[in-house]
């Protein structure tokens, strides 16, 4: 077999490789995030923009450190 040939072939199955594992790990985060939801919202104690997952029910702003309770 040619070099170039080999070469080619070495080429596909390592793509091959690549896109296969790279599905998988999509998947596995795909479904790590329905479990959340991030969102950037204002600190109604000091009215600071932070970034919380709305999907729980009470968070910690990273500013003041106060609980913020999200609704809904």
């Amino acid at each position: 077999m040619r070099e170039g040939n080999m070469t080619k072939r070495i080429a596909m199955v390592l793509t091959a490789i690549t896109i296969v594992a790279g599905a998988g790990f999509h998947s596995h985060m795909t479904a790590e995030a329905a479990k959340t939801q991030m969102m950037e919202i204002s600190c109604p104690h000091c009215h600071e923009n932070v970034t919380v997952d709305v999907m729980q029910d009470d968070v910690e702003c990273t500013h003041c450190m106060e609980h913020i309770h999200i609704v809904g």
